[in-house]
């Protein structure tokens, strides 16, 4: 599959313009003519991952976090094994089926969970509304605008973007009756934002939480902070997740029992104990290297990959260098 085809399916399910505006997204490193047989997904970009990847004989790599600085290093061994360096980083932690997502449904053990911070379209969108006459193809309209509905009848309603205004005005507007138009300020995209924050379906034991998040993580260990009026034996209902380095985000969560990431500074744990927040904290990549396995599942099924003979593997050589002994 060429790189760009393959780029264009990692687009369509966690874009890109939902990062984190400070972050450095998407394909960033591009060899001449790459085409996409065999892929590597890995949390961070090492030295021994990049060893991993050139034995595979990987086309493309993967990586979560791009944020390292021996780049020099690696960005040479890539473009001299022909590996083409792809990494959707806070994408995939807003994304609505992303690493946050699988974070707190292994906790939960449901999907009714809402993003702490909702990422918002600031593209220009218009609602629509009117009645298409019959000469009008549903079908092709439905394709053209895909926000919009058009029923059997001719009801329309929906949203479009400004880009989209030339080609309904001069395809379809002339046959459309009391036709209206509104411009919208920017609307939260469904599902889409920082952090994740749900109910748990009963409440559960704090050490039972504890217990439930290593084998969600496989991990044996991990590091807590107990709220000031609660102790093992305290009931958790409520909790907020964010993957990574997560106090940013979760000091926006609200009020609730239990924030899970995997790393804080000393003074954010203390400001959330005194505020009767517990905390699990599971070192920083650990709360999102496993998603890799949920993602490598959601992409072979994808109908574009699952035509093409693409091969994927999750590096097996990718750990967090920090170790809870």
């Amino acid at each position: 599959m060429k790189l760009r085809a393959f780029c264009d399916v990692l687009e369509k399910l966690a874009p890109t313009r939902h990062a984190a505006k400070w972050d450095n997204v998407g394909l960033l490193l591009e060899p001449a003519d790459c085409f996409v047989e065999r892929v590597l997904l890995t949390n961070d970009l090492t030295s021994r991952v990049m060893k991993e990847a050139v034995d595979f004989k990987g086309r493309l790599l993967f990586f979560y976090d791009d944020r390292n600085n021996w780049k020099d290093r690696i960005v040479t061994e890539c473009l001299k094994n022909n590996i083409a360096i792809y990494s959707p980083h806070t994408a995939h932690d807003a994304w609505a089926e992303g690493v946050n997502a699988w974070l707190i449904e292994g906790i939960l053990g449901h999907s009714k969970h809402v993003p702490i911070s909702p990422t918002f379209d600031t593209r220009e969108m218009y609602e629509i509304s009117g009645q298409a006459r019959d000469s009008v193809d549903r079908k092709a309209f439905r394709k053209n605008f895909n926000k919009t509905k058009i029923s059997d009848a001719g009801e329309l309603s929906g949203r479009i973007f400004k880009r989209d205004l030339p080609k309904l005005s001069e395809k379809y507007l002339s046959s459309i009756d009391n036709f209206q138009l509104v411009c919208l300020g920017s609307i939260p995209v469904e599902g889409t934002g920082m952090g994740r924050k749900g109910v748990l379906t009963e409440p559960m034991k704090l050490s039972e939480v504890v217990d439930l998040t290593k084998r969600h993580l496989k991990l044996p260990n991990l590091r807590l902070v107990t709220a000031n009026d609660t102790g093992p034996d305290g009931l958790v209902s409520t909790i907020a997740v964010c993957a990574g380095s997560g106090a940013s985000v979760l000091s926006h969560a609200g009020k609730v029992d239990l924030w899970v990431t995997g790393e804080m500074g000393h003074h954010e744990a203390l400001d959330a104990q005194e505020n009767n927040t517990s905390v699990i904290l599971a070192e920083h990549s650990n709360t999102e290297r496993g998603f890799l396995e949920s993602f490598k599942t959601k992409i072979m099924e994808n109908d574009m990959v699952k035509k093409r003979d693409i091969q994927f593997i999750v590096s097996e050589l990718d750990s967090d260098p920090i170790k809870v002994v």
